[in-house]
């Protein structure tokens, strides 16, 4: 059974981008523009992981994950990535909230994302006979990497 991963981002091209490249990994991926679609998604899909902008229109990303748990019952061990443009201290919910959250800093780069996920849903990947094998893009610039492991 394929892993089901949420994508939240209110940017339309960020969305389309991770949908097709993680299809392209054999993942069904499901996604969201806002708020209101995050909610309804969330419950109508139940997804494996969540893949969420920290700052959404009108509301931030960590602000409405919180509210999930709290108000709407999701298992608050549920894995999430949070990704921003923008890195400050304190974006994900606080320890304890969130068993398996990490963040993660735009441009993304595609196989440190892969590498998260992987390690969250505790998958074990052949790259060989991955199905969507392909030389995955690194960071502009030689940025260096970032990732945020919470919780």
């Amino acid at each position: 059974m394929k892993k089901r991963i949420l994508v939240v981002d209110d940017d339309f091209m960020i969305r389309e981008l991770l949908k097709f490249k993680l299809a392209r990994q054999g993942f069904e991926v499901v996604t969201a523009g806002n708020e209101k679609e995050f909610w309804g998604k969330v419950f109508e899909t139940k997804p494996d992981l969540i893949i969420l902008d920290v700052f959404l229109k009108n509301k931030s990303g960590p602000e409405s994950y919180r509210n999930l748990i709290e108000f709407a019952g999701l298992a608050p061990g549920t894995p999430v990535i949070f990704i921003t443009a923008l890195l400050e201290k304190e974006m994900a919910p606080e320890n304890g909230k969130a068993a398996t959250c990490a963040l993660l800093i735009k441009p993304l780069d595609f196989e440190e994302l892969m590498r998260e996920i992987e390690r969250m849903l505790g998958l074990n990947r052949d790259k060989e006979n991955d199905p969507g094998n392909e030389k995955r893009g690194t960071r502009k610039g030689g940025r260096p990497s970032l990732v945020k492991r919470m919780g």
